[in-house]
């Protein structure tokens, strides 16, 4: 078929001639053209019947060839064009001239000279037809319905033209979705007539100008387009494209979202919203809808429809907050304010969900004012915990991570408060334990909990929960300074006397020199003031960076064969992080030169260099150290030379000094989320990747840490020789202060070896910091001890490359950390240690239990007794570097929380059932490792990860984790769901409880 046909003769003459736009000239000339290269200059004039008007250029370039187009207004102007064309001399290109006259009129002379002898007619149809490559057209669309559509296509037809019909049939629909498609410029966002939906036309509202644009369009096309997409869309989009014809398109996400705040979905909606108010907003809803009254349906639908466009991140983060912006308006000139609290995407819902955790804080401190039992102090906590889930589960949670994350910690906070009351430490080392694995935890809470919340209502809960857990605290430090004054006069190390802590100056014989003797080779790094607490999140980050952490002194400690006390106030066999007393008073001249010295002694960078490289614990292996000062490369090296030589190189031991987390904290250190991360902590990650690659075990350690200065207050104390100890200049500490206490004895590294120091954390001589020590709390005389190991992809080279009398650690978290776990451990006692939660910092989105769940779960515990997943409180966080290293059996006994959970599962016949029914066969072992990392890492995990830990190929990992969702979600409950496109894998334990669980 051709696009060209001959013009009607005489008695033709009558028709008027159709008006030719750019598009259609261009379009239908470029395939006219094609193939006449061998056409001479007469035959390449092309007469075009056509109204003699002609709005484009003068000149085109179609097909690689110019093209000059020229309206001629009677026969004698086509006539001088044909006479003007044949004297240039072999012109390039070709001559389209368009005429309203017949061939009769214009004679034979001139179409003697033209393309084809004859005036060319372009049938609008027929020019569709082959632009898509079509040998027949749907009848439907020769319709007066669809008159419009030929001039439409012809004008929108891309550079590239249509796609063409494989059929070789061009239906109505596809036309109409290609043609649409275009108008609505889908190209330039990546998409095409495919892609039409709502969560297309969502989107596509978005882009400046397009809804405008597409209102410019002509009245037959736009009402035609508009009917498509309302038939293709439904009610979702018969409420859009109203918008859009009321000139609201615009706003449509902004007033989708807000619809869904006044139509309620299947939830149903707060019944506390006055009725009335919610029927007068709906009403003023009508005016952005041009005065169109949609039914409740129409209204849900669309709202529906925007909820997913936004929920699955159909805007970018930077879009997302100009778009709340506007709906927060919206609400305020609909007066639905109070329906807007109900969401849980717009800022009014957030906020309202910020109130309700600052709401229940005040029920829980309330209580635990009012003297309650500590079972119904743990209920209030709970619900603490329950309305901070139902925050994070709010769409803004990611973009206020710092709210959220002060709300995490002021759950935890109480969860800690609430755990059950337990007599004090009996002996200093217990005390320094105690601290690391849990007031040291509330510590890191506290600190966040204390930058505050800008919201003034909640900031002042946050508050008086600070300060009834500093009470908390206050009585801890108070008990640990009398243990350590005791232990300080009366007590001596070695630690491997019973009940003897571990001292600072023991680190190097006791951590160190074992694992160069077993490994060959490590890397001491000691972080100059750090803390627990800054110790606990370093941990974390070190997890999270392909570290394995270890208890180095697991083995080595021994107990009484009764299972008593080990070194350090261990219990026999229990890997656990551990603790180093700190030297006193606790400074960095005593506490890191007797550090490095592997003694008691005083000193400065020079004295711990020359005794630390030249001590004989050594043997004449090399080792280096290197302070603070020697750490920087020159411009464009990451490190010092001789320091990066020395960390790839085989000397056995290289030390580090890092001073920044003392020296920002007596800068007066102030930070809007409280945290500590590797990248704040200098050279630390470089080094560590220095080490990573050259395979060296880690020691992080410290020298001392700091109480951080939240509002403390200063005591006038002439005799001050650091902000948390003096001196007395008699010699003689008669007049002890509150907060204060004596220390004497040989570990006291002043003349006459006495000082007096403070304990009380909210108090400080001299000047204000940003953190102080020298004093007696527990934050500073607890010295961490961190070991680690690079990760290795299997369980067996993991175990073979853990040195002698090292164990891999289990997550050291206590149970009040893990908020969304409380419900199912409602009846354990606080401070046990388990498996479960993810770490802080973490990017993992946490599964929220709907109320539902959790009412299925309470029914089916009352029923069966404890649940699945309910971790026995005995349940001991032990792991030996064995059972690390490779899968527990079913049958074996189950020794810490989540061997419980996972003895459980793989005993449940279900689970046995969903595992025989994969078409290819899947380990036991395999799908048992998996579910141990995800358990590990808080239940969520990248799918790499996952497959690695399994011990499954790095090419199959997507198999296998398609495999495991086929084992777990039985009926499509998402108890095993893929995140970002498959790249990450979560594990819901509460849906794994409910279809595996309750078992006998």
């Amino acid at each position: 078929m051709s696009v060209l046909s001959p013009a009607a003769g005489p008695t033709g003459s009558g028709t008027p001639a159709p008006l030719v736009t750019n598009a259609m000239l261009v379009g239908r000339v470029a395939r006219l053209l094609r193939g006449s290269a061998g056409t001479g200059r007469r035959a390449r004039i092309l007469l075009v019947r056509a109204q003699p008007e002609w709005p484009g250029p003068g000149e085109l370039l179609v097909g690689g060839r110019t093209v000059r187009v020229v309206a001629c207004v009677s026969p004698l102007g086509v006539l001088e064009e044909v006479a003007r064309w044949g004297r240039e001399p072999v012109p390039e290109g070709w001559l389209v001239l368009l005429t309203d006259a017949d061939e009769e009129t214009l004679g034979d002379t001139v179409l003697a000279q033209v393309h084809r002898q004859r005036v060319d007619v372009i049938e609008p149809w027929a020019a569709v037809a082959e632009d898509f490559g079509a040998a027949q057209l749907d009848p439907r669309l020769r319709t007066h319905a669809y008159r419009w559509m030929a001039k439409a296509l012809l004008e929108a037809r891309p550079p590239a033209g249509w796609p063409r019909r494989p059929g070789g049939v061009l239906s109505l629909e596809d036309a109409l979705a290609e043609l649409t498609a275009v108008r609505l410029g889908l190209t330039e966002l990546g998409l095409g007539a495919a892609d039409l939906d709502i969560a297309t036309l969502l989107r596509w509202t978005t882009v400046p100008g397009a809804t405008e644009a597409f209102r410019r369009l002509g009245d037959d096309e736009r009402a035609g387009i508009t009917a498509f997409l309302r038939e293709r869309t439904g009610h979702a989009g018969l409420a859009l494209t109203t918008l859009v014809a009321a000139g609201n398109g615009e706003r449509s996400l902004a007033l989708g979202l807000v619809c869904d705040c006044l139509w309620p979905g299947k939830d149903g909606r707060s019944p506390s919203l006055d009725a009335a108010a919610v029927e007068r907003a709906k009403g003023r809803v009508e005016r952005y809808f041009g005065d169109t009254q949609l039914n409740d349906e129409t209204m849900r639908r669309f709202a529906d429809a925007v909820r997913e466009a936004v929920r699955t991140g159909m805007n970018t983060p930077d879009d997302l907050p100009g778009l709340l912006d506007t709906a927060d308006r919206l609400l305020d000139e609909l007066d639905a304010r109070a329906a807007g609290a109900t969401s849980d995407i717009l800022r009014a819902g957030f906020d309202g969900r910020l109130s309700a955790v600052a709401a229940t804080l005040r029920g829980f401190l309330a209580a635990a004012g009012s003297g309650v039992h500590h079972t119904f102090l743990r209920a209030s906590a709970r619900e603490v915990a329950a309305a901070v889930d139902v925050l994070r589960a709010h769409l803004l949670a990611g973009l206020e991570a710092g709210q959220v994350e002060r709300a995490e910690m002021a759950a935890r906070v109480a969860g800690w408060l609430a755990g059950r009351p337990v007599d004090g430490p009996g002996t200093l080392a217990a005390a320094l334990e105690g601290y690391l694995d849990d007031a040291a935890w509330a510590d890191v809470a506290l600190g966040q909990l204390a930058v505050g919340d800008p919201s003034p209502t909640v900031g002042a809960v946050y508050g008086d929960l600070y300060r009834a857990a500093i009470r908390r605290r206050h009585a801890l430090d108070a008990r640990f300074a009398r243990l350590l004054a005791d232990w300080t006069t009366t007590g001596s190390l070695p630690s491997e006397a019973e009940g003897a802590p571990l001292g600072i100056e023991e680190v190097l014989d006791r951590v160190v020199a074992p694992v160069i003797r077993a490994r060959g080779k490590a890397l001491l790094v000691v972080l100059d003031g750090m803390s627990a607490a800054v110790a606990i999140q370093l941990a974390a980050a070190l997890r999270g960076e392909r570290w394995e952490e270890c208890d180095p002194l697991g083995a080595s400690a021994g107990g009484d064969s009764a299972g008593g006390t080990s070194a350090g106030g261990t219990s026999a066999g229990a890997a656990r992080r551990r603790a180093a007393l700190a030297v006193l008073p606790t400074v960095t001249d005593r506490s890191r030169a007797s550090l490095l010295a592997g003694r008691l002694l005083t000193g400065d960078k020079a004295k711990e260099k020359s005794e630390f490289e030249a001590h004989p614990r050594w043997q004449r292996r090399a080792v280096r150290l290197f302070h603070h000062a020697d750490l920087d490369g020159t411009p464009g090296s990451a490190l010092d030379r001789e320091l990066s030589d020395e960390l790839t190189s085989n000397t056995p031991l290289v030390a580090v000094v890092i001073n920044t987390i003392d020296d920002l904290l007596d800068s007066g250190r102030q930070r809007d989320d409280g945290g500590w991360s590797l990248a704040d902590v200098g050279k630390l990650r470089t080094i560590l990747r220095y080490a990573q690659t050259a395979d060296r075990a880690v020691i992080l350690t410290s020298d001392h840490g700091h109480v951080l200065d939240h509002g403390a207050s200063a005591v006038a104390a002439e005799d001050a020789i650091s902000a948390r100890h003096r001196i007395p200049v008699d010699g003689v500490s008669t007049d002890l202060r509150d907060g204060e206490v004596t220390l004497t004895g040989p570990r006291v590294l002043v003349p006459g070896a006495r000082i007096v120091a403070l304990w009380d954390s909210e108090l400080h001589y001299r000047g204000r910091k940003g953190g102080y020590h020298g004093g007696a709390a527990a934050a500073e005389v607890t010295v961490p001890v961190l070991a680690f190991l690079p990760f290795r992809l299997s369980a067996a080279s993991t175990s073979r490359n853990v040195p002698a009398g090292w164990r891999l650690l289990p997550d050291q978290r206590p149970r009040w950390w893990s908020l969304e776990q409380q419900d199912l451990l409602a009846g354990l006692g606080g401070g046990d240690t388990v498996l479960v939660g993810r770490h802080r910092g973490e990017a993992a989105p946490v599964a929220v239990p709907t109320t539902q769940s959790r009412k299925r779960h309470k029914a089916a515990e009352a029923q069966a007794g404890p649940a699945l997943f309910d971790l026995p409180e005995e349940a001991a966080p032990a792991m030996s570097a064995a059972s690390a290293a490779s899968p527990v059996p079913a049958e074996a006994a189950p020794t810490t929380g989540v061997d419980v959970l996972v003895a459980a599962l793989l005993a449940s016949e279900l689970f046995r059932s969903q595992l025989g029914g994969l078409a290819r066969r899947v380990p036991v072992e395999k799908v048992e490792a998996a579910v141990r990392a995800l358990l590990d890492a808080g239940g969520t995990l990248a799918t790499s990860v996952v497959a690695e830990r399994a011990g499954e190929l790095a090419h199959r990992a997507a198999g296998f984790a398609v495999n495991l969702q086929r084992v777990f979600n039985v009926d499509n409950y998402p108890v095993l769901e893929p995140l970002d496109d498959g790249h990450t894998l979560r594990l819901n334990v509460d849906l794994l409880g409910q279809q595996f669980g309750p078992l006998g």
